[in-house]
């Protein structure tokens, strides 16, 4: 008497696989999944057999986890942008720090909520006290009239010195990266990775906050991938990509921070760091320079919070114009359809992977859109930006902390700061009604009433909330 077929046992690993990566997934979008993914066809009944038959259950009733991956109405959806921006530059965390000897006794989440809550408030004219809206936005229980009035006194009494020299420092303009490699050869990039370069950046359009730059280097070093965007090649890819792929073998020495005349910011030893790379391209400007090594291999891939994308990998040879140099690399050519010409492609001297490919995707949502964007608006970008101090005179060096009331006013210059991100922060937006969801590594916001060229602005300018990319829609 024939039995049904034993399901494979590399089949059960994969579906135990997605499923701890999908916890709270039922069988049904599981099954979907292996068919898009792997190009398995299951049945929901078999996904379900194999997952109880390794004890996993999954408890009846409503999951109190689950409500994170479906929408929330946000009454201060604009907000809860400011703040992510807010607690990136880390300006209330300096003042806490330096408040915490005068309240010891209240903790220091506790008192930095407290201070937002009052700044806040005070910035959209709401009274200070009776604001549900920020109190449930800040999740904050209740502030009592009392608990704020003494600490007003107490402030009052001391009148302590907030020192913002070092915040000062964090926030001056970084204008270019210099690559220093093992063996004595540099190459330089734009503070915003967008591009590589032989000489240091002039232009303010490609420039950061010091800050900023320091958390895209973290974030290279925990991905072990340094992301570029893409370098301007015509017929064949510039030269500067072979001199990274090949100065790239004997590591990365130090990597130093420039300011706008070239001069030193800061220096960040590498101990010769060996990391993967990601550079991206225009596949039909380069068409002269790629001869596909292997058979391209089509797969459908799903970007989190934007759509679906198809990739096809393939072993690569690039070519230099003389003819003189060449390298073999990972070639991922993206299309938007199936049948349509690669919009955009990335070289990688790395295995490929789904998941490094959609780092790039985090740091560089919009692809061909942003490349034929810079170099259209740079100039005239850059020119946006004269009125604009480099030397980030926003904040005073020392601020004689009275009242908390002080604190609302420093919101303003933030907004000055966040400009020098490449977001024109408009105020009106704060209140703004919207709803919010999140995935393992994203948060997106959705505000139909906000301006698409700021939506574009923050979606652009890798904002992280909680070690989660931001987007706006």
């Amino acid at each position: 008497m024939a039995g049904r077929n034993k399901t494979d046992d590399n089949i059960s690993r994969l579906i135990l696989k997605e499923r701890s990566n999908n916890k709270f997934w039922g069988c049904r979008k599981l099954a979907q999944l292996l068919k898009e993914k792997y190009s398995i066809k299951i049945s929901k009944s078999t996904v379900n057999k194999i997952v109880k038959d390794h004890g996993i259950y999954s408890k009846k009733g409503r999951k109190k986890d689950l409500s994170i991956y479906k929408k929330r109405h946000k009454d201060l959806a604009g907000l809860y942008i400011f703040k992510s921006f807010v607690d990136e530059i880390g300006l209330f965390d300096e003042i806490v720090t330096q408040l915490k000897d005068i309240f010891p006794k209240i903790r220091k989440e506790r008192l930095k909520k407290i201070l937002l809550y009052i700044s806040f408030c005070k910035y959209l004219a709401y009274d200070s006290i009776k604001s549900e809206l920020i109190l449930k936005f800040l999740k904050i229980k209740t502030i009592s009239f009392k608990v704020v009035t003494r600490l007003e006194e107490t402030l009052s009494r001391y009148s302590p010195v907030i020192n913002l020299t070092t915040f000062n420092k964090r926030i001056d303009m970084v204008y270019s990266l210099k690559f220093v490699f093992g063996n004595g050869k540099y190459l330089f990039s734009d503070a915003k990775l967008l591009n590589l370069k032989s000489q240091p950046n002039l232009l303010r359009y490609y420039a950061l906050p010091l800050f900023k730059v320091e958390l895209t280097l973290e974030k290279v070093k925990s991905i072990n991938s340094i992301i570029i965007f893409a370098r301007p090649s015509v017929e064949y890819l510039s030269g500067l990509i072979f001199d990274f792929f090949n100065n790239l073998k004997s590591g990365i020495k130090k990597i130093e921070l420039l300011g706008k005349k070239g001069e030193t910011i800061k220096e960040i030893s590498c101990n010769n760091f060996k990391p993967s790379f990601l550079i991206g391209y225009v596949p039909s400007l380069v068409y002269k320079s790629i001869y596909f090594r292997e058979k391209p291999k089509h797969k459908k891939v799903l970007f989190d919070p934007f759509c679906y994308f198809y990739l096809t990998n393939c072993y690569s040879e690039f070519l230099q114009n003389s003819g003189k140099q060449a390298f073999k690399a990972n070639n991922v050519l993206i299309r938007r359809k199936k049948e349509s010409f690669p919009c955009w492609g990335i070289i990688t001297n790395s295995e490929f992977s789904y998941g490094l490919v959609k780092e790039y995707f985090y740091f560089w949502p919009y692809l061909e859109e942003v490349f034929l964007n810079q170099h259209v608006n740079n100039e005239s970008d850059d020119d946006n930006f004269d009125n604009v101090s480099d030397s980030c005179d926003f904040l005073p060096d020392t601020m004689v902390m009275d009242s908390f009331s002080k604190t609302a006013k420093l919101l303003d210059n933030l907004s000055k700061i966040i400009k020098l991100r490449g977001v024109d922060w408009k105020k009106n937006i704060l209140c703004a009604q919207g709803s919010i969801s999140k995935g393992k590594k994203w948060v997106k916001i959705f505000i139909p009433k906000m301006d698409p060229a700021l939506k574009k602005q923050i979606n652009c300018s890798s904002v992280f909330v909680e070690n989660k990319r931001l987007f706006v829609f």
